[in-house]
């Protein structure tokens, strides 16, 4: 599975629901924090992660207010990161498929998470489903890049080769930092090489 992008990363997407107020006492847990921005100066840009050791209360108080019944998006997408980056695959897949919950909020974000979840399980086919329904919605072009990088290697998982290339290569093109796509897409290249280069196979001869 592909690690999550920085601007996907999940403790940071948790900081901005615990910021906007959607989960009051965690928001409070980390007002504490000297090195943190006051919850009201935080933004998607200016965002630090959130230190390791309070992680975990922050968890707490996300988790918390899912099951108090919110009704707020962001407080499941942002928990279902945190379950990815812990590895509790169907937990994240069981918030995010919830049913009539987050229609308003799938984004790129949504995708994505939804995509490292069904990763996770080793189901790359719908990994590449969701992903490809990510690039349908409009986004700033850095947001289209990762997600397009995310999609690029789901594609190699699963040898769907020249797709691979083409979703990397528009990463590259896009200006993401990205120094693994450069090596991927080599070996993209050399493995679509091979394919050209494989004989034909023979038609069978119809029985008589």
């Amino acid at each position: 599975m592909s690690d999550p992008d920085p601007i996907y990363r999940f403790t940071s997407r948790l900081l901005v629901v615990a910021a906007l107020g959607l989960a009051a006492p965690a928001a409070m847990v980390l007002a504490q924090e000297p090195n943190i921005a006051p919850p009201g100066a935080l933004t998607l840009e200016n965002i630090p992660p959130i230190p390791q050791r309070l992680a975990a209360e922050v968890q707490k108080y996300i988790e918390l207010a899912a099951q108090g019944g919110s009704r707020e998006p962001g407080i499941f997408i942002s928990l279902a990161g945190t379950y990815i980056e812990v590895k509790k695959f169907q937990e994240a897949l069981n918030l995010l498929e919830r049913p009539g919950g987050l229609e308003g909020a799938k984004t790129h974000p949504y995708y994505n998470a939804l995509a490292y979840a069904y990763e996770g399980l080793n189901d790359f086919p719908k990994a590449y489903e969701s992903l490809k329904t990510g690039l349908t919605v409009r986004a700033p072009r850095p947001v289209l890049a990762a997600t397009s990088k995310h999609l690029g290697f789901v594609c190699f998982e699963l040898k769907r080769y020249k797709e691979a290339e083409t979703y990397l290569g528009y990463t590259l093109k896009a200006g993401l930092d990205c120094p693994e796509c450069g090596l991927l897409l080599t070996t993209i290249r050399g493995a679509l090489e091979e394919l050209d280069d494989s004989p034909a196979p023979m038609p069978r001869k119809k029985r008589k």
